[in-house]
């Protein structure tokens, strides 16, 4: 385990609030376009999708609490002009958190399989309020959706999050949200949700998934992400590694899968228009870029590849960069990065590459002579950074090395004949391996990794 890894998860812990103070210097910054309001499910798998959502916006961007007790002051969260909000927040709350126009996305489950994987999380982890109840009486998934204090958590809860935030007046909330004060807010927030009867909840959940500008089904979340990818013009994401997921597949009785129906009757027919909402315009997408759905991975992919080559520039930035000054707090367009991480001694942003062996990074710029510097941070040994290859437009650069351990700088020289025709630049870093993080630190942290990127820059060479 190295010294500067340990450090960091000590100073992480002691001033978890420092790299907020980094973002305050990016603050001039604008992401253009309406604000992307996630509303996760629980146990939906939202975790390793927000993973990929969060590369697309700056960090500043960012409203990181995805808890109500974690939001804080409401109306500096609204003056904060945030662009990304995702979490446990509820289909009906976005007016609370922000006055800008919103695009709304969600992802949804079976509800069954969604009830089974609450009681797997329940009975698996200690701090979930009815752990020790479940445990202590060893219920059965059967039993816990028939207890009487256990069967609300298993009950239409996609409907129940759609609706969540309805009837609350953001005028009404005149106090700092937090753990203390969270009780008063839940109260508004139930008293809203008395309103309505279960059938107007249905069709106000029916509302909100037909307003929403991507809805994804995690039963097919590869099509799923190509397709908001699509609306979106980004690159695909290819593979990534599923996080919060657990390999033993659900055994669920017959007399526990007809009361899990009876209880989910209208998160049924609400999954039901979301299947029928997603394969429609799934099939419009792929008939579009001339793919079937039954096609390959890779043939799907290199199509939406092709979608964002085509259109993202146009679409998303309108001119070609002459110098580039890249770090990690920044949108990443490209695949195979983990999260966004702080490290609090270089006072930096950094990714880790994986779960693949290659890593892509893009950049849109005027074609012309550059030269390139990167900056890794470190890797799971010094090694991997010595026979670490990049390619461009599937040739490889001379790389040309600042140090010998596992943090150093690596530089190459770009040309015009690097660009495609409309400007972009596709770096491709290729590693030899990749070990779980967890071998290479010591932390609880499975996450096959490589390298760990922080910066780059492009600049003109005269």
């Amino acid at each position: 385990m190295r010294i500067k890894s340990i450090l960091n998860h000590i100073l992480k812990k002691i001033r978890p609030q420092t790299e907020l103070k980094y973002n305050e210097h990016k603050a001039d910054e604008t992401a253009a376009g309406n604000v992307c309001f996630f509303t996760h499910v629980p146990k939906t798998g939202g975790t390793s999708f927000i993973v990929f959502l969060d590369r697309f916006y700056p960090s500043h961007a960012i409203h990181q609490p995805q808890l109500w007790w974690e939001v804080g002051d409401l109306k500096q969260v609204r003056t904060a002009n945030y662009k990304l909000f995702r979490g446990h927040l509820g289909g009906q709350s976005n007016s609370l958190l922000t006055d800008q126009e919103v695009d709304s996305i969600t992802l949804l489950r079976d509800p069954v399989k969604l009830a089974y994987s609450t009681y797997q999380f329940v009975k698996r982890i200690k701090e979930t309020a009815l752990h020790d109840l479940v445990v202590k009486e060893n219920m059965s998934f059967e039993t816990f959706l028939a207890h009487p204090k256990t069967q609300h958590l298993v009950s239409d809860r996609l409907i129940h999050n759609y609706c969540y935030g309805y009837g609350v007046d953001k005028d009404s909330i005149q106090f700092p949200v937090n753990e203390s004060t969270f009780p008063e807010l839940r109260k508004q927030f139930n008293q809203g949700m008395k309103l309505l009867s279960d059938d107007a909840k249905l069709e106000l959940s029916q509302q909100f998934l037909e307003q929403c500008r991507w809805v994804g089904i995690l039963e097919q979340f590869e099509h799923a992400v190509r397709l908001l990818c699509f609306k979106m013009i980004w690159p695909p994401m290819g593979a990534s590694q599923k996080l919060n997921t657990h390999k033993s597949p659900p055994v669920i009785s017959d007399k526990a899968y007809e009361l899990a129906m009876k209880l989910n009757k209208n998160d049924m027919l609400l999954y039901q228009q979301a299947k029928e909402k997603f394969n429609k315009e799934l099939q419009e997408m792929y008939q579009a870029l001339g793919v079937n759905s039954s096609d390959a991975a890779e043939i799907l992919d290199q199509a939406i590849d092709r979608h964002y080559q085509e259109n993202h520039l146009q679409s998303n930035m309108g001119s070609l960069s002459q110098e580039v000054s890249f770090d990690c707090s920044q949108v990443l367009l490209g695949n195979q990065w983990h999260r966004r991480e702080w490290s609090e001694i270089d006072q930096k942003y950094f990714r880790w590459s994986g779960p693949g062996l290659r890593a892509s990074l893009d950049f849109w710029m005027q074609p012309s002579d550059y030269e390139v510097t990167i900056t890794l941070l470190d890797a799971i040994n010094p090694q991997i950074i010595n026979e670490l290859s990049l390619d461009i437009k599937g040739k490889r650069v001379n790389l040309q090395h600042l140090g010998k351990g596992r943090s150093r700088k690596l530089s190459f020289k770009v040309n015009t004949r690097h660009f495609t025709d409309k400007g972009l630049l596709r770096m491709t870093f290729h590693c030899k391996e990749v070990k779980t993080h967890y071998s290479v630190f010591g932390f609880d942290d499975s996450r096959l990794v490589g390298i760990a990127l922080s910066d780059i820059s492009i600049r003109p060479r005269f």
